[in-house]
């Protein structure tokens, strides 16, 4: 069934509105590489949905060395 009555009222037509265009812009942004993970959570569960594998960051900088690295935190 629709939620919404055949002739929405002003402020209803301004909700849809920015509805839709917070969709177009996130379409944009995924289609465009801008976002590479996205987070949906729904009855108190989330899921992450990626366009890459979590460690393509790391492997990136590897690949593109010529020497080696070490990665040193204040905790040792």
């Amino acid at each position: 069934m629709n939620d919404f009555s055949p002739h929405p009222g002003p402020s209803e037509l301004e909700l849809l509105r920015a509805e839709v265009a917070d969709l177009k812009e996130l379409v944009r942004a995924i289609t465009s590489g801008e976002v590479d993970a996205l987070v949906v959570g729904q009855a108190g569960e989330t899921q992450l949905y990626s366009s890459a594998t979590a460690d393509r960051p790391y492997r990136l900088i590897v690949e593109e060395m010529g020497e080696g690295a070490a990665m040193i935190s204040a905790t040792g």
